[in-house]
Parts: structure tokens; C-alpha cells; sequence
């Protein structure tokens, strides 16, 4: 088997595109692959938990639905570049929330690319599956940064990954003690970046620094403007975007000091400041997770908490000193029922070993029946 880590990220959101620094960590909620070589001439792709399937022809292959489109979309690439044209059987089945902001479609690109590259020898180093992977998104209309792949491919247990998307350069910063408890609280409000207005809060950061560069009179990084530069700008929306980006690396940089330093209460200071610039700069935040964030201020054992992923929905990050799942979820359950008609679901994270071949336990294993096809219906 191969396992493929979902993506939390502490600060640093919605930078990644922009050249700047970013925190996230390899999740232990996963995409799980098991991959088996065939005699006929097509793929078959097994989504376990919906139990459904969908056939890849190489020379005919229009059978794309919500959830197949990622796995199509790799085929076509590798069938272009590498004249990969290989039969097989796929089975894979996740824990990880979908549409949730945990970065499960890129789980499952560098999970199918890895178990294909471990099944056939495609000789991929990871930097090419991080390539075709973030090609594959990008080709869908997801134009994001290259923060998930690195966390999934890279992630280590018990490490927080300090990544520039500068250069791509990266630290681990061990968590000595552990005493630094994650926890993510499902909206249940599901987005869809594609169809979000993720791509226009891209184009107008875009255009803030083009008329920066104008009256400056000089091509510019991202990584070279000043909270300075935005007296340039009139107040408007593109304002508004460029200081989220310019005060979140300023707060990404000082919770890094903090983290080494394990001041933790520093550290969800800046969280509650990442959501407010999520929020009232950036407007990627939702009514839910405003509320979550306003509740879970009033609990002195939640140090900090956040909007997290490409937001307009998704999770909300808590940070903690203590365990608290179950003081979170009775803080929260009955009035979110009562104000929103949802039922929040509370998960402990913790960070994990990224991209990997799975060797599972057999008290891991799920004792079902595999749809019939492929995997010949074994357990």
C-alpha cells in the first residue's frame, strides 16, 4: 500500500502563491492506495468508501466525474510525456475530511503518482511527482502554490515544515515535547476552490504589485514589497489583499522564533491575527468559522485559532498546550446545532511522516468487501 497525508498549515495562508514563507505539517489523516497490474487494455479506478469505479482508456477516456477528473488528468500527462500507458487496478480509501481545506486532492495526486512510480519504476524523483502533481491542479483551474505537495511529500513526524516558496528551501522544526496539540473543527461548510473565488484573490495581488511597480518604476517580488508600498494604492480590494500577504510573512516569521523558542502563547496570538487579516483583508473566511474562532476565544485552554486552507469553508485550526477535543467539541457542539443546523465534528492532528509505502497492521486493516473488479474482491 502507499499512504498519502493530508496538509494542516499553522500561518502563512494564502502566501504560498505570492513567494512567501509558509508553516504546514504532514497530517495523520490519509489517502490509502493499493495498486495491482492487469492483462486488459485499460485502468480501473476504485473509489472505496463511495463505492464506485471508473474506467481510463487511453485512446478514449471521457468518463471524468468529481472525483476521477484528478486521476484522468495525471494519465493524460503521463501518457503525453512518459508514454505511460500501462494497464492496472486501483483501490483507495481516505480518512481524510474532503472539501474540507486538508488538501485531499493533492493527497491523492502525489498518492496515485507514487504508487505508480513504486509500481512501474517511472523513476520520478519527488520534485517530478511534485511537478505533475501541481500540473495536474493547475491544468483543472486550481491555481495555487506548491505548499500541499511539499508538506505530503516531504512531512515528517513530529515536524513542522518552514517552507519558502521564495526558492523552495525548507527547514524542519522538531517539536521537542510535544506539548503543542492541533486540532481542526469541520464547518461542514465543503468548498470548491475551483469554482471559489480563490483564483481572483490571486489575479488582484497581482495586480496591486503591478501598480506598485508602475509608480516605483521597477520589476518587483513579491518577497520586495513593504507594508511602505501600500500608501501607493488607493483604498480598495487590491489593497486590502496585498497588506494580508505583506502582515502574514511578518507573522509567519515570528511565529517560527516562537515555535523554536516554544512560546506557544506568542504563537496563538498570531494565529487570532492570521484570522482577522484572513477574514477582513483577505475575505476568505465564512460566517461559521467566524463564529468558531469568536466561541473558542472564550475558552483560556485554545491559545489561538484560525480559518485554515483555501477557506470559504473547510476547518478551523485550534491550538492548545492540553488535550482539549472533548472540552471543545461540549463548548461548541449545542450552539453551532442550534445557530447553523450543523453538526461539528473535532479531530486531533498531529504531524506525520509524509509520502510513504504503508505496511499496514492487521488489526489496520478494513475488513470489507472491495467492490468486485480489479482487486478480485479480497478483503
Amino acid at each position: 500500500m502507499v499512504r498519502a497525508p493530508g496538509r494542516a498549515n499553522i500561518i502563512g495562508e494564502h502566501i504560498d502563491y505570492c513567494s512567501g514563507t509558509v508553516l504546514p505539517f504532514a497530517i495523520d489523516k490519509s489517502m490509502y492506495f493499493c495498486l495491482k497490474k492487469s492483462k486488459k487494455n485499460h485502468v480501473e479506478i476504485h473509489a472505496f468508501d463511495l463505492n464506485e469505479r471508473s474506467v481510463y482508456d487511453y485512446s478514449n477516456h471521457h468518463d471524468s466525474n468529481h472525483w476521477n477528473v484528478f486521476f484522468h488528468k495525471l494519465l493524460d500527462i503521463l501518457s503525453e510525456r512518459y508514454h505511460f500507458e500501462k494497464a492496472f487496478n486501483l483501490c483507495f480509501h481516505s480518512d481524510i475530511p474532503i472539501g474540507g481545506g486538508l488538501s485531499s486532492s493533492t493527497a491523492m495526486c502525489c498518492g496515485f503518482l507514487f504508487s505508480l512510480n513504486q509500481s512501474f519504476n517511472l523513476k520520478l524523483s519527488n520534485k517530478d511527482i511534485i511537478d505533475i502533481a501541481s500540473e495536474a491542479e493547475y491544468g483543472l483551474g486550481l491555481f495555487g502554490g506548491l505548499m500541499d505537495q511539499y508538506s505530503i511529500v516531504y512531512g515528517k513526524a513530529e515536524n513542522i515544515i518552514a517552507l519558502s516558496c521564495l526558492d523552495y528551501s525548507y527547514d524542519h522544526l522538531l517539536q521537542k515535547n510535544n506539548s503543542l496539540r492541533f486540532y481542526l473543527i469541520n464547518t461542514k461548510v465543503q468548498h470548491r476552490l475551483i469554482d471559489s473565488s480563490y483564483n481572483n484573490r490571486r489575479n488582484q495581488l497581482g495586480k496591486a504589485k503591478t501598480l506598485i511597480e508602475k509608480y516605483r518604476k521597477k520589476i518587483l517580488g513579491f518577497h520586495e514589497l513593504k507594508i511602505s508600498d501600500l500608501e501607493l494604492l488607493d483604498e480598495g480590494k487590491i489593497k486590502k489583499r496585498l497588506r494580508h500577504r505583506i502582515t502574514e510573512q511578518k507573522r509567519v516569521e515570528q511565529a517560527i522564533e516562537a515555535i523554536k523558542r516554544e512560546d506557544y502563547k506568542t504563537l496563538g496570538h498570531l494565529i487570532r491575527e492570521s484570522h482577522v487579516s484572513l477574514k477582513d483583508d483577505y475575505e476568505v473566511s465564512c460566517s461559521e468559522a467566524d463564529y468558531i474562532v469568536e466561541e473558542l476565544d472564550k475558552l483560556t485552554i485554545v491559545l489561538g485559532s484560525r480559518i485554515m486552507g483555501g477557506g470559504f469553508g473547510g476547518h478551523v485550526l485550534a491550538i492548545s498546550e492540553m488535550s482539549c477535543k472533548d472540552k471543545i467539541w461540549e463548548f461548541l457542539y449545542e450552539k453551532y446545532k442550534n445557530k447553523f443546523g450543523q453538526e461539528i465534528e473535532v479531530i486531533e492532528v498531529a504531524p506525520s511522516q509524509g509520502l510513504e509505502v504503508y505496511y499496514p497492521e492487521e488489526s489496520d486493516i478494513i475488513h470489507n468487501e472491495v467492490p468486485q473488479s480489479g482487486l478480485g474482491g479480497k478483503p
